[in-house]
């Protein structure tokens, strides 16, 4: 009846019926030429329909339809970049038509269900009755496969899972106390552990100005630099595989993009994650040794290992927490699809992020991928005592075992990667002309993600926190400086600007040679570390005309 109600109201002209044509995409949709594959219509307008007659009441259901092409053999994974044509139709009766435009952009359905299209139908309709209906109707008549992928109603709400309940109690639990700690530090109670969670006293703490260790006071300003480098940089890495017309684009402008003014937006935003993992061994080095000479107390690893571990856990609890409860807070036409990414490796392999070790697997077995940073810098932090007690006790012995580790050990263990697979391209940046998201992230889990990647500027990091800890008296005369700044300056520069040219080869789809790409991946962040720590250093120590 609510069929009949429907044909009925289209009959008489109503407007409530044709919201279901004015909602849904239309086909051939725009930018279609250039690789747009998606058109999802208007979600909102659909789920708002509602009329009732009678007895009867029709509303909207929103569904995805994918329309799925036949794809032209098997490929590997390195030859899914917007660059190849893996359909290729010149000199022939195809070229310069509009098939070898749509072969040209053949690469695309190996990562994407084909076109995909949101269309709207009355909430009678079932997904089993809608696949039926495009099966028997639609696809006879384009002749290509119409698979019929989700179907949401103003009604339907994700279903509230165990894991999810859990987050909700943990936090309105954390809630409560949190109001009680703040009304016992506003009624001046003295219990320290409760009125450690008052949010007035974090709020003072957090932004409190003093700093505890002038000698470091260099570290604040540089790791605010970063954290903006770092944001910048991730605007041109962030791909929706829907829209490619827009990533298509970015590429097409790669040699444009590698004029001299945008290296340090590619480049530079990259290294700053070595210049956070060198300020960490900075840190790292001189807390301990100035704990150590303080309290003259023995070393204790595990107590050092459960103070950063306590440190880091309650935030990426929160964080894990927050994760799980996202698919209940927002709708969309792909907004439980690409949740669902985000949710299922927080569901399924949470305990990874709380023993930080979540960094040795891709991101489809890793919940929260950024928080790789906090796995390399547990891992490195946990071995850090082995060369600040050898610098300690035997100072010699100790700047040889650290120059091992950051000339020799380092550059191997980062460059290993390219021998077990010489197909690794170590500038990440251009991983944007790449189309497979399992590929990339391989890439960042080989290349980037691994703490054996940052062993040298974390290396670093300790010795500098050794020397400002243990020589605050030395002395570097005004022409050392000028020379050391000269060094590290060029030094650094030259580390942004080093792959500039690769950017052109990319454009022109030819790869540099893998000798220059292990140099580079060896040696590049050392290079860059020598900036940053001469600038630590340069600040900390006791140098003529020096101004922190």
């Amino acid at each position: 009846m609510k069929l009949f109600l429907l044909f009925d109201s289209f009959r008489s002209q109503k407007e409530w019926p044709f919201r279901f044509l004015d909602s849904s995409a239309r086909f051939p949709f725009s930018g279609l030429l250039d690789g747009t594959i998606a058109d999802f219509g208007e979600f909102d307008e659909c789920l708002a329909i509602s009329h009732a007659q009678n007895e009867f009441s029709v509303s909207g259901k929103y569904c995805l339809l994918n329309v799925l092409f036949p794809k032209p053999g098997n490929t590997s994974e390195t030859e899914l970049r917007f660059h190849s044509a893996l359909v290729d139709v010149t000199n022939t009766t195809l070229d310069d038509t509009l098939f070898a435009r749509f072969a040209r952009n053949a690469n695309l359905f190996y990562i994407s269900r084909g076109l995909t299209l949101g269309a709207c139908f009355p909430d009678t309709c079932s997904a089993r009755d809608l696949q039926t209906l495009v099966s028997s109707l639609i696809e006879p008549t384009i002749g290509l496969k119409v698979e019929v992928n989700s179907c949401q109603s103003r009604d339907s709400r994700p279903p509230i899972t165990t894991a999810q309940m859990v987050a909700i109690a943990v936090l309105a639990s954390l809630s409560a106390v949190t109001l009680a700690a703040t009304m016992a530090d506003f009624w001046g109670k003295e219990n320290q552990f409760i009125i450690c969670f008052s949010i007035s006293r974090n709020w003072r703490k957090l932004f409190e100005k003093n700093t505890k260790t002038r000698a470091l006071s260099a570290v604040h300003g540089m790791r605010v630099l970063a954290i903006l480098w770092i944001l910048i940089g991730h605007v041109y890495l962030m791909q929706f595989f829907h829209i490619f017309h827009v990533m298509r684009r970015l590429v097409a402008e790669m040699p444009r993009l590698a004029q001299i003014q945008y290296q340090p937006l590619k480049m530079g935003s990259f290294l700053q994650v070595d210049t956070f993992l060198f300020l960490g061994g900075v840190t790292a080095a001189y807390v301990t040794l100035d704990v150590t000479s303080r309290t003259k107390r023995r070393f204790d690893w595990f107590a050092f290992l459960a103070l950063r571990w306590l440190r880091y856990t309650p935030a990426v609890c929160g964080l894990v927490l927050f994760y799980l409860l996202l698919p209940l807070l927002g709708s969309g036409p792909i907004f439980q699809q690409q949740i669902q990414q985000m949710y299922i490796p927080c569901e399924q392999y949470f305990y990874r992020n709380l023993l930080y070790y979540n960094n040795f697997f891709d991101s489809d077995g890793n919940c929260a991928t950024h928080t790789w940073y906090l796995a390399v810098d547990f891992q490195l932090y946990a071995l850090s005592p082995l060369l600040i007690f050898a610098l300690k006790a035997r100072p010699k012995l100790g700047v040889a075992f650290a120059l091992t580790l950051i000339f020799i050990v380092g550059p191997l263990s980062a460059v290993s990667p390219l021998f077990l697979d010489s197909t690794l391209f170590p500038n990440l940046f251009s991983l944007n002309s790449i189309l497979s998201e399992q590929s990339i992230s391989r890439h960042f889990r080989l290349l980037y993600w691994g703490a054996w990647q940052h062993i040298s500027p974390y290396c670093c990091g300790l010795v500098v926190g050794f020397v400002v800890h243990s020589r605050p008296t030395l002395r570097v005369s005004r022409a050392a400086q000028l020379c050391l700044w000269c060094l590290t300056l060029t030094s650094g520069v030259a580390t942004i600007f080093w792959t500039t040219n690769w950017m052109n080869s990319l454009a022109a789809e030819e790869t540099p040679g893998f000798a220059h790409r292990a140099l580079f991946t060896a040696f590049h962040r050392i290079t860059w570390t020598a900036l940053p720590a001469w600038i630590v250093l340069s600040n900390a120590l006791n140098t003529p005309g020096n101004r922190h």
